[in-house]
């Protein structure tokens, strides 16, 4: 009898464990999902070749009749990087914004 009491102990106390290493799994990929980067453009650098645009892979980028770019759909943006890489002129930085 002993030991199967405390075994079943055992079971109980692993469940919790694992209860609350699932809770804490949960919160982290919570705070994840809500820090998110996106461009801005500074345009005092930037010659307007409309690089950024052709290489976000989620169209996220557009630019203006006068090549002026911007972030046109900001939830499309998922934070690649690719446009502050592909930059010559190093005009695109990623900025942390809260959600």
């Amino acid at each position: 009898m002993p030991n199967r009491h405390i075994q079943r102990r055992a079971e109980i106390q692993c469940r919790r464990t694992k209860a609350t290493a699932s809770k804490d799994s949960d919160t982290l990929a919570t705070k994840e999902m809500t820090v998110k980067k996106t461009p801005e453009f500074d345009l005092k650098r930037c010659k307007r070749c409309g690089i950024c645009k052709h290489f976000c892979p989620q169209e996220a980028i557009d630019v203006r009749e006068d090549g002026t770019p911007f972030l046109a759909n900001a939830e499309a943006c998922t934070s690649c990087n690719l446009c502050e890489e592909m930059c010559p002129d190093w005009a695109i930085c990623l900025t942390t914004v809260s959600e």
